[in-house]
């Protein structure tokens, strides 16, 4: 190969490269705006519920159905979190985040002091603790969403609330999700009215503090990675 031919190959691997790192930047900016824009809708919603169709009849029916329908928005951006989580390799399969990445930037602290707060609120009393087991075995006699649940559906219902974790937070919204979407699941859950609207409202509080921290933090490690990967920060 002459010396132009090198030339114009070593120009054209460059530019190749640089293109490449401009269109993966450009689809961050624009996921994070996407991301961006969801989070911002879901956190404006409010929902409404009429009486002229749905039995709806109670405030209490109503609260809860307004309640699970923002908490479900919530979840919905959660997952796209988790889908970017998992092409950087923070989340596995089964949804559960990588130990180094909650360790970073205070989230593993976020989460310790939400399973306090749960615990606080939901496992402080026997009687607290006895309608959180039935509120679970409640879900776990739903086909639509045990199955290939069941061992951690048995692992929650046998342990004590010292043992409750943000796994099991989690998991507990993740189940809501299937119930509603695939077994469809009422609001009330076949537990008390007052419980389920203080459980419902934890759940979107959250979500809404889990996603902006996620969301943050997911974004920065792919446009370092990218800057890494590259070493055109300086031209980007």
């Amino acid at each position: 190969m002459s010396k132009p031919e090198q030339i114009r190959a070593f120009v054209d691997s460059f530019q190749s490269l640089l293109n490449a790192n401009r269109k993966d930047v450009d689809r961050i900016k624009r996921e994070s705006r996407l991301l961006s824009i969801r989070y911002k809708l879901t956190l404006d919603l409010r929902v409404s519920i009429e009486t002229e169709y749905s039995d709806t009849k109670t405030p209490d029916v109503r609260e809860c159905y307004e309640r699970l329908f923002k908490f479900l928005d919530l979840w919905n951006v959660y997952e796209i979190c988790m889908s970017y989580g998992e092409r950087l390799g923070m989340t596995s399969k089964s949804h559960e985040w990588n130990s180094e990445f909650l360790n970073e930037d205070g989230i593993k602290e976020f989460l310790t002091a939400q399973e306090g707060a749960f615990k606080k609120q939901f496992l402080d009393s026997e009687k607290n603790v006895q309608e959180y087991r039935e509120y679970l075995s409640h879900f776990a006699d739903l086909p639509a969403i045990c199955n290939g649940n069941k061992d951690k559906y048995k692992k929650y219902l046998s342990q004590n609330a010292e043992n409750f974790d943000y796994r099991q937070l989690l998991f507990i919204q993740y189940m809501e999700r299937n119930a509603y979407y695939h077994g469809g699941e009422a609001a009330r859950a076949g537990i008390h009215y007052s419980y389920r609207k203080k459980q419902l409202a934890f759940f979107t509080e959250f979500l809404t503090q889990f996603v902006a921290i996620l969301g943050a933090r997911l974004f920065v490690m792919e446009k370092k990675f990218l800057d890494t990967k590259y070493n055109t920060e300086e031209i980007v």
